[in-house]
């Protein structure tokens, strides 16, 4: 295949979404990742954008793209959702050839595309992750983050008060809880 296209929120972008790109790249020239975004996500579309270039700055097979999903899908089924979606991949990527995903909505949207749609990790076996859970459980799904996506959701926190009244005690538990790091009496030095 020539080119084909990946299409997804990535929010976040997690290594779930890497292992798709990399399938994808085995199988194609060029790659298109297409990143669809509305106003009002949990995590703003040009967080997550940043993070792709990052990702893909250094491989000339793969083209970023971005969209703002102004397509009215809500509550449709998903049937009449993949039309609608499958009408925007036809005007937007006229040269496709076709689209990998590892979702649900595969089969409809090869339907409505007359595109082959390459599953991949449906049940998510070799990454066993999802942006969802990630959201919820950042630090429970650490090892799924990449790198140039994990400062997002470092929190950092700082303990001030006198002496002798358990910040440091405090700071190793919460180091231990969240399974991070302690910069013990910065202050001090």
């Amino acid at each position: 295949m020539k080119k084909g296209l990946i299409f997804g929120k990535f929010m976040p972008f997690h290594k779930g979404h890497l292992a798709l790109v990399e399938f994808a790249l085995s199988q194609c020239e060029q790659v298109i990742d297409s990143m669809s975004y509305t106003q009002t996500d949990p995590i703003s579309a040009e967080i997550r954008f940043e993070w792709l270039h990052q990702i893909f700055a250094n491989n000339p097979r793969i083209e970023l793209f971005q969209a703002i999903d102004d397509i009215p899908d809500d509550g449709l089924p998903l049937v009449d959702a993949t039309k609608l979606w499958a009408e925007f991949i036809h005007q937007t990527f006229p040269d496709i050839e076709g689209v990998f995903c590892s979702e649900g909505y595969g089969i409809p949207l090869a339907q409505h595309l007359g595109l082959p749609v390459v599953l991949f990790d449906q049940e998510r076996v070799q990454v066993p992750v999802s942006a969802t859970a990630i959201r919820n459980h950042p630090f429970a799904n650490w090892e799924f983050i990449p790198e140039v996506v994990q400062p997002y959701f470092t929190k950092k926190v700082c303990l001030y008060g006198p002496e002798s009244v358990g910040k440091t005690t405090l700071a190793y538990q919460l180091a231990n809880y969240f399974q991070t790091v302690v910069a013990h009496e910065v202050a001090r030095d």
